[in-house]
């Protein structure tokens, strides 16, 4: 069974919510929240640890409205995923920063716009984060030295690949940054990121091969050829 605080704070983060879908009609306060759709307990706890509401794991109509800072009593949350919802251009809330316990924070595609909030950066537990930044500014990321993955797929980006990838993400293993409008070589800065396993630079317009610091990295092949299209570099 969920713990009553927990379920109370689900139902406050539902009214802020336009659910035209219906998808979360089996939030209701008399129910165990443990079994309500997109949330999963700690079997022994009861705490609520996974609240995924993305629109792709219901495949219905795109929720709208706001998120409400009620989330922070779901103090053992450790996977977050509002994707493929419509907030309408706001801005990502600065307390989601405040979900000690996270561990994967998906924002992806959920009509967000403005600066990215550093209060992301005290997320010390996350090590995967992924969100689309079409509208989102993207300097915060030497903030973010903690996270393992970093996923920009998808955004239209264009212009040389940014040089702020560096040694500030010493912890990166996975960098996607497949299909946006990127062109140029393959910057040296991608030299610092000592711990990186996955480089997908697929579908962009990138040119020239990798750069030597790479020959090192075994996990990375060396001999693609210049000027062919990149797909994924590296081993999953």
């Amino acid at each position: 069974m969920c713990l009553e605080s927990e379920r109370h704070a689900l139902l406050q983060f539902k009214q802020g919510l336009v659910d035209e879908s219906s998808a979360l009609d089996s939030w209701k306060s008399e129910k165990d929240c443990c079994k309500w759709r997109g949330i999963a307990c700690n079997n022994q706890t009861g705490h609520v640890i996974t609240l995924d509401l993305s629109y792709s794991y219901y495949h219905s109509i795109k929720r709208r409205g706001e998120i409400s800072p009620s989330l922070l009593e779901l103090r053992y949350l450790n996977y977050l995923d509002l994707s493929y919802n419509d907030f309408g251009g706001m801005i990502i809330p600065k307390f989601i920063g405040s979900l000690s316990q996270l561990k994967e924070l998906k924002l992806a595609d959920a009509n967000f716009s403005g600066p990215i909030p550093p209060q992301l950066g005290n997320l010390s537990n996350c090590t995967l984060l992924i969100f689309t930044i079409t509208k989102l500014r993207i300097a915060f990321f030497r903030e973010l030295y903690r996270i393992m993955m970093v996923d920009l797929g998808n955004n239209n980006l264009s212009g040389k690949i940014p040089t702020w990838i560096d040694q500030s993400l010493k912890n990166l293993v996975i960098l996607r940054l497949r299909s946006n409008e990127f062109n140029g070589i393959i910057p040296f800065s991608l030299c610092s990121l000592a711990a990186i396993h996955v480089l997908d630079l697929s579908h962009n317009s990138i040119s020239g091969g990798l750069p030597h610091c790479f020959n090192n990295i075994t996990s990375l092949p060396t001999n693609t050829g210049v000027g062919e299209m990149w797909n994924l570099c590296g081993k999953e």
